[in-house]
């Protein structure tokens, strides 16, 4: 098993290591050559931000139960398990999928399990917990292999508490949640150019959290409609900003989805442009009053004339 890049800006993987524990023939060792989704590219195993570093240490090895709706499915080849990786390559894992009757899958929004080691900000961990799928560490299929069958994941579900603390939250908890209820559900949101990960991307994971993905700027302000964008793209920002719509930025989803809370005011971008854009119209409003004050005088003052002028008339 290798491990791939998690620096942001790399656009090559590097191999950091073999799982620990793992025992390989004399001569044969893991493949040396990562797999590439047709669907995603390599981008979308690239950490938006590292995660800390997590020495793991194999202790008592859980105990495992075979998975009978597994087992059925091996036969049936209905409801099996739909694997995808990601912040790795395990080849040997990959060949314990598809030799139980498990298949291996490079879209995202068709698997069921994802494999990983820890709690990484990828592209396909947001999708995976934003859509509440299973995600396991790498033992699992230790366990599979060695059951010779599909095993219960419960023991194996990925747990990584310096991540969690550093991002505040409860993985388990966040899981729980997106299996009730998508977190952008009945939102929808416009991405800009220049975002990183890239609007493609963001794409994957607007969808995976149930929202809908708005290929173009919205034009006027509505319920549950906002716009994510950068710095680079504050010139194209102008337009919704002053039609009241909300500009985050990407943190919004990519803090968002491992919190499983959406925060429009935490994450909000050009805050200050807000202000002035709110004090010009304030400046412009004050100055069509103060325009209107002559002519309401001189009104006053023709109808004082008028009726003097009556007056006059009906005393002759």
């Amino acid at each position: 098993m290798q491990l791939e890049s998690s620096e942001e800006t790399s656009q090559t993987l590097s191999n950091a290591g073999s799982r620990e524990g793992s025992q390989t023939r004399k001569g044969r060792g893991r493949g040396k050559v990562s797999r590439e989704s047709s669907e995603q590219g390599p981008s979308s195993d690239l950490e938006v931000e590292g995660t800390p570093a997590k020495k793991s240490r194999r202790g008592k090895e859980p105990a495992v139960t075979h998975s009978p709706s597994l087992r059925q499915a091996k036969h049936s080849g209905e409801n099996k398990p739909r694997v995808i990786f990601t912040g790795l390559v395990d080849k040997q894992g990959e060949k314990v999928v598809t030799s139980l009757g498990g298949e291996l899958v490079d879209d995202i929004h068709s698997c069921t399990h994802l494999v990983t080691d820890k709690v990484r900000r990828t592209v396909k961990f947001l999708c995976g917990l934003a859509s509440g799928q299973i995600i396991v560490l790498p033992s699992w299929l230790d366990a599979c292999k060695r059951a010779k069958n599909f095993v219960d994941t419960t023991p194996f579900l990925v747990k990584d508490k310096d991540a969690e603390k550093q991002y505040k939250f409860d993985l388990q908890r966040s899981h729980e949640v997106a299996l009730t209820e998508g977190l952008l559900e009945g939102y929808k949101v416009h991405v800009t150019k220049k975002v990183k990960p890239e609007p493609s991307q963001m794409k994957d994971i607007i969808q995976s959290a149930k929202g809908e993905f708005l290929s173009s700027m919205p034009r006027g302000k509505e319920d549950k409609v906002f716009v994510i964008s950068c710095e680079e793209d504050r010139n194209v920002c102008k337009k919704p900003l002053e039609a009241g719509i909300p500009v985050v930025s990407a943190e919004v989803l990519l803090t968002g989805i491992l919190r499983q809370q959406l925060d429009l005011e935490e994450h909000k971008l050009f805050a200050e442009e807000i202000s002035v854009a709110s004090q010009d119209t304030t400046s412009s409003s004050g100055q069509s009053k103060r325009r209107r004050q002559p002519s309401e005088a001189g009104s006053s003052s023709s109808t004082a004339e008028t009726k003097t002028t009556g007056s006059k008339r009906r005393k002759r």
